[in-house]
């Protein structure tokens, strides 16, 4: 009894599937893949956009850091700054600082702006970019600060990043203090 059971079932089968599908059910169908299809775009674009903008953030932190640690370095190992040849209080601006290299021979170090690129110049010759190529310096400015005992530059700067929805912008400060300008104790 079972075998003609079965028999019978797979005869019904056989029916189904010749039949086909009815139009609504088709349509029932290419509704529910198209939902499927509309929420897949819609993760894609999502996750396109973060990482836009988390690309954007680590190419500006890793040109802040780049900048600032060789700006505050030359900064403490210079002997003096130039005033007259830097540019302070304004953007953008310039600093030329006055220093020795390691056979005690005098030598300038300059920092300016190359279009919204942050460059660096050693003995007037430039020594290539200190941002990357995808970030933009939209602010640079130097400030002088001189006591009867030290003598130091605070740096504030403003990097940009990205278009569109993946567009960012920070800004950063710091300042450093020139080690050979206090009095040693």
């Amino acid at each position: 009894m079972s075998v003609f059971f079965l028999e019978k079932k797979i005869k019904d089968l056989r029916v189904l599937w010749k039949r086909g599908a009815t139009l609504v059910e088709t349509l029932v169908y290419l509704f529910i893949l198209v939902l499927l299809l509309m929420v897949v775009v819609d993760a894609l674009l999502s996750f396109s956009h973060s990482f836009g903008l988390l690309q954007s953030g680590r190419d500006i932190e890793n040109s802040a850091i780049d900048s600032f640690e060789r700006i505050t370095r030359e900064i403490r190992d210079a002997k003096s700054v130039d005033i007259s040849q830097s540019t302070f209080g304004t953007s953008p601006g310039q600093l030329l600082l006055n220093t020795t290299d390691a056979s005690g021979n005098a030598e300038t170090i300059q920092f300016f702006l190359s279009g919204q690129t942050l460059h660096v110049k050693e003995n007037g010759t430039d020594s290539g970019a200190l941002t990357r190529s995808s970030v933009r310096v939209t602010s640079l400015i130097f400030q002088h600060i001189s006591t009867s005992t030290a003598e130091a530059v605070k740096i504030s700067m403003t990097l940009e990043s990205g278009s569109g929805a993946s567009y960012k912008s920070a800004n950063f400060y710091d300042s450093a203090t020139l080690r050979g300008s206090y009095p040693l104790q």
